[in-house]
């Protein structure tokens, strides 16, 4: 690889920065040291990029979204249930999500749950697709976004309706 000697390490950083698949990713740092070297000295905040890239801008505003909602309800103690859902629709909408930083917390959950939609993708596929394909997603990328978000809003929506969700608490206060 003459071609790849010759770039700085910032630059082989950036390269692997840049990646979006995991398999990938491996591929690399197994086939040529210095890329290797450098996931060496700072695998988190590479492992972070090619997550984030793998999942896409979208996908991960709905998934941060789902993320940090969850994590904001224990705190909120609003009884009238439209005061939740204006709080929702502005502080926490899609389109702020990745402006705000993405906490150390966030990120294993955004690995968990993107392990988890991997998952349920491949079965997703299996049912729809192809029944043959054990391991991967035939999904298109369009229809893969699409699956991942709705996956993602999934959860946000189970988050408001599970047993210590705000709209079951102000049900709860009326009655």
């Amino acid at each position: 690889m003459p071609s790849l000697q010759r770039l700085p390490v910032e630059l082989l950083d950036e390269v692997l920065k840049a990646i979006d698949d995991f398999a990938t990713l491996g591929v690399a740092i197994l086939s040529y040291k210095p890329f290797y070297l450098i996931y060496k000295a700072h695998p988190v905040i590479i492992h972070r990029h090619v997550l984030v890239n793998s999942l896409g801008p979208e996908v991960v505003d709905t998934a941060l979204r789902s993320i940090r909602v969850s994590a904001w309800m224990p705190a909120c103690h609003h009884t009238n249930i439209q005061d939740v859902v204006e709080i929702v629709c502005t502080d926490f909408h899609e389109d702020k999500m990745v402006k705000h930083r993405i906490t150390d917390a966030e990120y294993s959950k955004l690995f968990a749950r993107a392990r988890i939609c991997d998952k349920l993708e491949v079965v997703y596929s299996r049912w729809y697709k192809d029944r043959l394909t054990d391991r991967k997603s035939l999904l298109a990328p369009a229809e893969r976004k699409a699956f991942r978000m709705c996956i993602h809003r999934l959860w946000l929506l189970s988050s408001f309706a599970g047993s210590d969700g705000i709209a079951l608490d102000a049900i709860r206060d009326r009655v």
